[in-house]
């Protein structure tokens, strides 16, 4: 409980940090992000990537899904399903879109399924990140549920200014193997890292 507690705190407090810098500086922020996980060889191989929708405060992914299409990958968004899980589906378009859980851009239920394993390359959303790929989400657990039943190379994108010396965590977080900021992507420090499948 005192871990959660603590999440929430930094949580709350980071969220507000957010909210203070000004919107060109956060938009170049997306700029420069976008490009380092365009250049990622695990980008760059994968047929097939997985990447949330960002909302506003968020990093912007719409210019990473898009320049996946043109490059002739499958790209499968996340949808909130009932029971905490979350789920990835397929989008060829934005019209496949529609406003869903929590106010965030799902697939529309005739979207198919893609499964983990037809997946190469995650992007995966945070409020804040360590270096060892532990993320501070928005405290559904959605991700760490999913993730913990994945193979595919995961990145967490994360501003500098998120980026933390130790990520609050408890016994099913899961982390990421790379966190990509504006300086560019870091390899999570993988003798502290828990595999998925332990």
């Amino acid at each position: 409980m005192l871990i959660r507690q603590e999440k929430q705190r930094c949580r709350s407090f980071l969220q507000k940090k957010l909210q203070t810098l000004p919107l060109d500086d956060l938009r170049e922020s997306d700029r420069q992000i976008r490009e380092h996980i365009l250049q990622m060889p695990a980008y760059l191989t994968a047929n097939s990537i997985f990447c949330f929708v960002s909302m506003e405060s968020e990093i912007q992914t719409q210019e990473i899904i898009m320049q996946a299409w043109l490059e002739g990958k499958r790209v499968a968004v996340p949808r909130c399903e009932p029971k905490g899980i979350l789920q990835a589906y397929e989008i060829t378009d934005w019209d496949e879109v529609e406003m869903g859980t929590y106010g965030i851009l799902e697939p529309k239920t005739h979207c198919p399924l893609l499964r983990p394993e037809e997946i190469e390359f995650g992007i995966i959303p945070c409020i804040a990140c360590d270096r060892m790929g532990y993320r501070l989400g928005y405290g559904g657990g959605y991700y760490d549920r999913y993730l913990a039943h994945t193979q595919f190379v995961t990145a967490a994108v994360c501003r500098k200014q998120m980026l933390l010396m130790r990520t609050p965590r408890e016994s099913f977080d899961i982390p990421v193997d790379w966190v990509v900021t504006e300086d560019g992507a870091i390899q999570a420090q993988k003798e502290n890292m828990q595999k998925k499948n332990e």
